[in-house]
């Protein structure tokens, strides 16, 4: 009992959360008066603004992690389509990639926005985790707007380490 509750504690104390509110100055979130997502489809611009204010975001790195590209995203698309999204990714030379997002790619509508969820597990360096992503995803007159949680539990050499961030993207509409 003494070793379960003893890890119980290093958990809990060893952990951090981070929680940003969303800024007045990016426009007012539109009211959801049911648990209906909205349409969210348009063009935006593939970088983004952080809340963090610590690097740039990129839209189409959020919603295709997996796409790799040679040239430079300028914009990205989204066609909202029965429950998937249809993207399609835009760059510098006129080049264009398309691919859906459905619930296999973790997309769902719950209450009345996109949530994307994702997670990952590392092995390397010292350290042992997973991580869970988190990207709710609505959009206003001018922007599409995507608070981001990210959630981690794992050990560093040995040393547990539990922490929690909530932050805000916003990527605006051309």
């Amino acid at each position: 009992m003494r070793l379960i509750l003893s890890i119980v504690m290093t958990f809990t104390l060893s952990g951090c959360v981070l929680k940003d509110d969303y800024p007045s100055s990016w426009g007012a979130l539109p009211n959801h008066v049911d648990s209906r997502c909205r349409d969210i489809s348009g063009l935006y611009d593939n970088v983004g603004e952080n809340t963090l204010e610590n690097g740039e975001y990129h839209l189409a790195q959020i919603l295709l992690p997996l796409y790799s590209s040679k040239y430079k995203v300028e914009w990205v698309r989204i066609d909202v389509q029965a429950n998937k999204f249809k993207v399609t990714i835009y760059d510098t030379s006129g080049d264009s990639y398309e691919s859906e997002i459905g619930h296999s790619e973790g997309l769902k509508c719950d209450g009345g926005t996109y949530q994307i969820a994702r997670n990952t597990v590392a092995n390397s360096g010292g350290a042992i985790g997973k991580q869970w992503l988190s990207y709710r995803i609505q959009s206003n007159e001018e922007s599409l707007i995507i608070e981001k949680t990210q959630a981690t539990l794992g050990a560093l050499f040995f040393i547990p380490i539990a922490g929690q961030e909530s932050h805000w993207l916003r990527f605006r509409k051309p």
